[in-house]
């Protein structure tokens, strides 16, 4: 999300969670799925002061072993599986409503 994200809609800046060096999906599917020497480098990035550069390299990881790809199918296949739990509720349907709004929201923020 932060890497593909608009600040606008995400409210924080693109590239924030690599500089805070948090440990996101995307940042462990990368260290799943990387070679040693590519490994290094982004010990180098994360938690550092990324540059644009920085950004664009791991943005390139995350495309080239389709991991972007893969984690947004994911996303897709949980919110499908979430919408489908919260019909089974015995609950008002504004509150179901709400519940799907939520879902949504989730599953498109940063997008």
């Amino acid at each position: 999300m932060g890497l593909f994200g608009d600040s606008a809609k995400t409210g924080k800046p693109v590239g924030s969670d690599v500089k805070e060096g948090k440990k996101t999906l995307f940042r462990a599917a990368l260290y799943e799925n990387v070679s040693d020497s590519e490994r290094e480098k982004l010990d180098k990035i994360f938690g550092k002061q990324a540059s644009k550069k920085d950004l664009e390299y791991i943005k390139g990881l995350l495309e080239t072993y389709g991991i972007s790809k893969s984690l947004a199918e994911k996303v897709h296949s949980y919110s499908r599986k979430a919408a489908e739990a919260v019909e089974v509720l015995s609950i008002e349907p504004a509150f179901k409503e709400l519940f799907h709004e939520l879902i949504e929201y989730n599953a498109t923020r940063g997008t």
